[in-house]
């Protein structure tokens, strides 16, 4: 029996939107003063559409996957999963047959569509026919129709690092903003182990459009931030940044400045490594490029005005920003307000990594939707611990 997914478009364009903006948001202001305000807005439309891309791109190879291949993922399974492969089948891969392959993807009449989906996938038959490990996550099952089992087993390792690497770094981000306020008790372990009790949780939903809530408190509470920063930009110096706007503002003034820039624009995109669980999520997984369209454009206009905004508002007093925005506020409440509603934003924004990350893991031990729970959320709480420590 098949798992149901009920994300809807509106939960799946949150989760997108989360998934991108967190605690780089605090940085984008260094980015527009390093970068440029004019390069700094291109460029940020750029990686919006840059992203867009690689997400179609995405989907069109998850169309690719034959159907009774993507019965093997963690998230679905049923009957004909457990069919044996037929005898004497193996990985065909000549350099015709990538040639073939490639035509197909770039192919901009790929539809998403289920039936589509079929009829491409009957178009790639002799590329390979052995279908991936039961439990293999849809990045395996794309990695191991395109490279085999070793670009199986590289494609998964990176994923898992990677995901394990950016949890952790919120993590620590999530202990440095509880650190100076009340909340925290004083111990970094402490403060580890009480956070993990609020993720835990969340990291154990079936799939990520159970988080989409989360996702949209995450959202309000930066704009709730940035909304507090500019009024205290404004009172503290008005319009008059925008009086002082030179064309030599408009671009990175070296090589240096231009490498800061996309350093942080970088890290504030981050819905490509887990483009295919949020899809799997979805009521019509077909609509999850619309969907990541709707929210990049919201995102990219979001990071523009919080970028350029907030430099130009400082720029009276502060002429280049030496860091996050937390830097530049006064010794008052506002810091402590921001280091709180930035944590409100890690807590819900680590669910998002840790879900897709132990459907990878599970995926190495054979697990799948039919699988125990206590075996499933043992694998999250694990992955929670390992990256608080």
């Amino acid at each position: 029996e098949q798992q149901a997914h009920h994300g809807t478009m509106r939960q799946t364009v949150l989760n997108i939107a989360k998934a991108c903006a967190g605690t780089g948001t605090l940085a984008l202001p260094y980015a527009a003063s390093q970068g440029g305000y004019l390069f700094n807005m291109l460029g940020l439309l750029l990686m919006s559409y840059w992203n867009v891309y690689s997400v179609e791109t995405l989907c069109k190879c998850r169309n690719l996957i034959p159907a009774h291949a993507q019965d093997h993922t963690t998230n679905r399974s049923n009957t004909e999963s457990n069919a044996s492969p037929v005898k004497g089948q193996r990985h065909r891969r000549t350099l015709s047959n990538m040639r073939k392959l490639y035509r197909i993807l770039t192919n901009h009449q790929v539809d998403i569509d289920k039936h589509d989906a079929e009829i491409q996938a009957n178009q790639t038959a002799g590329i390979i026919e052995e279908p991936p490990p039961e439990g293999t996550a849809t990045y395996g099952c794309v990695a191991w129709y395109a490279f085999g089992p070793v670009g199986l087993h590289i494609i998964d390792v990176m994923m898992i690092v990677l995901l394990c690497g950016i949890t952790i770094a919120y993590e620590d981000a999530l202990i440095g903003f509880i650190d100076a306020t009340p909340f925290s008790t004083g111990s970094p372990a402490f403060d580890s182990l009480w956070t993990v009790l609020i993720i835990a949780p969340l990291s154990c939903v079936p799939d990520l459009s159970y988080l989409s809530k989360c996702s949209a408190l995450g959202i309000f509470a930066i704009f709730i931030t940035f909304l507090v920063i500019s009024g205290y930009g404004i009172k503290q110096d008005g319009l008059s940044g925008i009086m002082t706007l030179a064309w030599e503002d408009m671009w990175p003034k070296d090589l240096t400045g231009a490498c800061n820039w996309f350093g942080v624009v970088a890290f504030g995109y981050g819905v490509t490594p887990i483009a295919y669980n949020i899809q799997e999520s979805m009521e019509h997984p077909d609509k999850m490029p619309e969907a990541t369209n709707h929210a990049l454009r919201m995102v990219c206009v979001a990071y523009i005005v919080i970028s350029d905004g907030i430099a130009l508002l400082f720029k009276p007093t502060v002429h280049e920003f030496q860091g996050d925005v937390l830097q530049e506020l006064p010794e008052t409440w506002l810091p402590t307000s921001v280091r709180l509603a930035m944590a409100l934003v890690v807590l819900v924004t680590i669910p998002l990594l840790v879900s897709p990350c132990s459907q990878l893991l599970e995926g190495k031990f054979g697990m799948n939707s039919s699988s125990s729970l206590a075996s499933r959320f043992s694998i999250r709480i694990f992955i929670c611990l390992l990256c608080s420590g």
